[in-house]
């Protein structure tokens, strides 16, 4: 547990795996959308005779998956001390770029912003900062 509170990649990339997992997008609690459900869902609406997404888009989807895969990394790689930070800096890229890209352009209009991606956008800049070595808890204690 001490190896969480010493490294923040760790700590945050925690946060990273669990926020993906949340709720990022509902509509009215009949519609909920995950982080892990998006590349699915963008499929689902560059389909048909009225695509609402463009084809490439929802390929470019798949990229989310990669959030939850290098925050495992990040967490395995800290417990072995291994250095983390070129990990890390992709791990919270990711996020912040997906949260830029749904505030200049919102595939899912209609639909209410919900706490999987706040958290989630927060975690990935924490953990950016933190693999830049901004945010170090060696500085606080």
């Amino acid at each position: 547990m001490k190896k969480f509170l010493v490294n923040p990649e760790m700590f945050f990339a925690v946060f990273l795996l669990v926020g993906f997992f949340l709720t990022w997008f509902s509509q009215h609690n009949y519609v909920s959308i995950t982080g892990y459900d998006i590349p699915k869902t963008m499929k689902k609406l560059s389909e048909g005779a009225f695509p609402m997404v463009d084809t490439n888009a929802a390929l470019l989807s798949n990229i989310l998956y990669l959030i939850p895969i290098l925050s495992i990394v990040i967490i395995f790689k800290g417990f072995k001390d291994q250095k983390t930070k070129k990990i890390s800096i992709l791990a919270g890229c990711l996020p912040l770029c997906f949260f830029w890209v749904i505030l200049i352009r919102n595939p899912f209009i209609g639909f209410e912003k919900e706490n999987g991606l706040y958290i989630t956008a927060i975690a990935g800049l924490c953990t950016f900062l933190s693999a830049i070595n901004v945010i170090n808890f060696e500085k606080i204690g």
